[in-house]
């Protein structure tokens, strides 16, 4: 009796125990002798794995059999530095791990530097000895001297806002207020006809879009946006910044996946969570050059993981100084709190989404999509793990379908940028 990949199931197998969808309707009788037909059942109702009674090797190649042997154990061998903090026996982190190693794997054999999609794991863990510098401390003062510079975000998202809690307000108010602003509405719409939402018709206004994701989520949406835009040409010496952004978008999009699979309502709010759980450590690399280097530095000499170099060096998290802006700018609480519990979601008082945003920094970590400084695999957080209560077999759906939408979405968000590697 095993339990197998949805992916991997095959004509012929027979079913060890009765078969039920997420919500709990039963599908299947143990003893079932599967059939194409009842495999494309499980599929249509979601579900990612099917215990059966099996005994062998599985067939496909999932589990990496038709990657290079030689190229595969290479990409272990750079994993376990890289996954040398997080507990190499959670079911979790092994699923992580082989995935990552078989995509590594794959890159190689088909010629791709590594460092075009990501950097080089190898590369990247190798830094100077020696390291001497006299830290002034961090004045959280200037935090505001910062947001007082920007005015233009509070003006978007106040105004949408209070359009949304007037129940006399239609869609048509929204779209007046979000069309002022054209690269805005250029964005928005560009999400809304990608991957992200998969619509088979074309959205071509914001009063259709409003109409058809609703109000909250086009909210969440609009404000995700105007963040990024107000950040997007922040300079930074000491880290890349289309790979900064590259992590962060993975991380909201993995966010809204898992909340879907947790029937979350309005998942755009755990996207832009994701999106922005990172924000403080921007500020950081703008704000304090000389204290990012240094803790970039130490981190990767050390073979420590960033977020406690900078907890020790600075006296605090960066997602303090994320969660600092967040109060200024009176984002919601939820926002808030997600952004400063994601290392450390049993503190926060949602769990649930917390545990979200910590497996989904975990993930996009593991899979090395983008980078916002760390180049180790943080440890999953037991009780977010607990919390989450999914099956480590869904970890490869979940990154199939990041996979499917991150590189478009990256380009609605960053078009600019896009047309400059063109």
């Amino acid at each position: 009796m095993i339990r197998v990949k949805l992916a991997d199931l095959v004509p012929g197998m027979v079913t060890a125990s009765d078969v039920f969808t997420t919500e709990g309707r039963f599908l299947l009788p143990a003893g079932s002798v599967l059939t194409e037909r009842s495999i494309r059942l499980l599929k249509a109702w979601g579900l990612v794995e099917a215990v059966v009674d099996h005994d062998g090797p599985l067939p496909g190649g999932h589990d990496g059999r038709d990657a290079d042997p030689r190229i595969l154990a290479e990409a272990r061998e750079i994993n376990k530095k890289r996954f040398m903090h997080t507990n190499p026996y959670h079911p979790a982190i092994i699923e992580l791990e082989r995935l990552s190693a078989v995509r590594r794997a794959g890159y190689t054999a088909e010629g791709v530097d590594s460092a075009a999609p990501f950097d080089d794991g190898a590369k990247r863990l190798q830094f100077p000895k020696n390291l001497s510098v006299e830290l002034q401390p961090i004045n959280l003062g200037r935090l505001r001297e910062f947001g007082l510079r920007l005015p233009t975000l509070p003006a978007v998202f106040d105004r949408v806002n209070e359009i949304i809690m007037n129940p006399k307000s239609s869609a048509g108010d929204i779209a007046q207020v979000v069309s002022k602003d054209s690269g805005l509405t250029s964005r928005l719409l560009g999400i809304v006809n990608s991957a992200f939402y998969g619509f088979v018709s074309k959205v071509d206004t914001v009063s259709r879009a409003v109409a058809i994701v609703g109000t909250k989520q086009l909210m969440s949406l609009v404000f995700g946006i105007s963040i990024v835009k107000i950040f997007e040409r922040i300079p930074a010496d000491h880290i890349d910044m289309r790979q900064f952004w590259r992590h962060s978008v993975a991380c909201g999009i993995t966010s809204r996946i898992i909340a879907g699979y947790k029937q979350i309502q309005n998942t755009e709010r755990l996207f832009v969570a994701g999106l922005l759980h990172d924000i403080g450590r921007l500020l950081l690399y703008h704000l304090w050059p000389e204290h990012a280097l240094y803790v970039l530095n130490l981190s990767r000499r050390d073979s420590r993981l960033l977020y406690e170099v900078e907890r020790e060096v600075l006296g605090m998290d960066p997602a303090i100084i994320g969660a600092r802006m967040a109060e200024q700018w009176k984002f919601p609480f939820l926002l808030e709190s997600n952004i400063l519990y994601h290392h450390s979601p049993g503190a926060s008082h949602n769990l649930l989404e917390a545990s979200i945003i910590n497996l989904a920094d975990v993930l996009v970590n593991a899979m090395e999509m983008g980078s916002s400084g760390e180049v180790f695999v943080p440890p999953l957080d037991e009780a977010a793990w607990n919390a989450l209560n999914i099956s480590e077999n869904l970890l490869t759906v979940i990154v199939d379908h990041t996979d499917r939408q991150l590189d478009e979405v990256m380009d609605y968000f960053f078009p600019e940028s896009a047309e400059g590697e063109t």
